[in-house]
């Protein structure tokens, strides 16, 4: 945790800012302005859009390297492709909610807009609250890899039964408050 607390320093705050502000006016102008409307994207502007985001985030991270040396790049990089293949996960969970509750079409945008919000202030606050749980009691560490090589073996040990998503409690217990 040294090692990110003295990579964090490296970078004036200002910088941390800016960023921070950009970023909330992109999600701003992609989420309610571009994201109007609500018939379908076609796979080749989907592909185009998501191109165009990627490419701005490299183009960010050359900045950041050149600017703050290779080692911060590294940094952030790592951390961009983490945040991407979690962001490949959440369409799974997206299409599996917009599925199981029948979303009709007409609110699709309006359910994915506050979720991708919500899932970027929930990301962010579990981040900042682990980074501090790990700082203060490192022990912990070793709790979580136990659950992760637990929660590995089992999945490994799975047979290829179907599970049904209706069987689940925590799906069960949404349905009973949102209605379908």
């Amino acid at each position: 945790m040294k090692e990110l607390t003295s990579s964090l320093s490296v970078v004036p705050s200002s910088v941390w800012a800016v960023f921070t502000f950009g970023i909330l006016i992109l999600l701003i102008l992609d989420l309610s302005l571009f994201g109007r409307g609500h018939k379908q994207i076609p796979v080749k502007k989907a592909l185009l859009e998501s191109g165009m985001w990627i490419a701005l985030a490299l183009g960010f991270n050359a900045w950041f390297a050149s600017a703050y040396g290779l080692q911060l790049g590294i940094e952030f990089l790592t951390g961009y492709l983490v945040e991407k293949s979690l962001s490949i996960d959440n369409l799974f969970v997206i299409l599996l909610i917009f599925s199981s509750f029948r979303i009709p079409a007409q609110f699709q945008h309006r359910v994915l807009f506050y979720g991708v919000l919500g899932a970027i202030v929930l990301r962010g606050v579990f981040i900042l609250l682990g980074a501090q749980l790990f700082h203060t009691f490192h022990w912990v560490l070793y709790i979580f890899g136990f659950i992760l090589i637990y929660t590995a073996i089992k999945f490994l040990r799975e047979t290829d039964e179907k599970i049904d998503a209706n069987q689940n409690w925590s799906i069960r217990w949404i349905k009973k408050i949102v209605p379908t």
